[in-house]
């Protein structure tokens, strides 16, 4: 099916971030400390762009997402006994935003096609897919999800053509490959899936999840 002229623009720019180096949190183990670091994807090289003093702790990966059109990184971390939901510039890696964060939120992606941050935020037992505002740290609702009892971390990718998140979920004793609506949160596909396939990533260049 041919794309709308509209939509294959957005994913041109989504494009752009497949080429960009990969950008991390860094904890120096030997000096103490964080900094915020871009990999060079061939050699491996790490190359320190800035220092985040305040950080006593960070979450992983799960609980960070690049904003394409603004050239932002963002990502969760932990300041003493709070957490707090930092927004640096992509380049220089100055902060520009770090409000705190009261709620677990992981899953969290980055939508270029209307410009919005999603995520699942786990409350005990209970999980809802929502928006993440990254000034403010505000949730706003989309859907509650329900039969889950746990996710697998590392298995949250986000389609962009089709505008479908798909994650792994615990359902019983069952893994399931569980696809959801980005703007209604209706589940799509909940399909029994082995849970050992974790890294799931989505590539706007052919449409696939690998």
């Amino acid at each position: 099916m041919k794309q709308p002229a509209l939509l294959t623009v957005l994913l041109f720019f989504c494009n752009l971030l497949i080429a960009q180096t990969p950008h991390a949190i860094w904890e120096d183990q030997i000096n103490g400390g964080y900094k915020y670091v871009q990999l060079d994807a061939s050699t491996g090289v790490k190359t320190n762009i800035s220092s985040l003093p305040s950080l006593t702790g960070f979450v992983m990966g799960d609980a960070s997402a690049i904003n394409s059109d603004l050239n932002r990184y963002h990502f969760i971390a932990q300041i003493n006994t709070s957490r707090v939901l930092f927004t640096l510039d992509l380049s220089s890696g100055a902060i520009l935003s770090s409000p705190a964060i009261t709620n677990t939120v992981v899953g969290i992606k980055y939508n270029c096609n209307d410009s919005t941050l999603y995520g699942i935020q786990v409350n005990g037992n209970l999980y809802n897919f929502v928006k993440v505002h990254p000034a403010t740290a505000a949730l706003t609702m989309v859907a509650p999800i329900s039969n889950m009892q746990g996710y697998v971390g590392g298995s949250f990718s986000l389609d962009l053509a089709n505008q479908v998140y798909t994650y792994k979920a615990l359902t019983g004793s069952v893994f399931k490959l569980r696809s959801i609506d980005v703007k209604t949160g209706i589940v799509l596909h909940d399909n029994p899936f082995p849970d050992n396939v974790a890294g799931h990533k989505y590539s706007p260049t052919d449409n696939a999840v690998y």
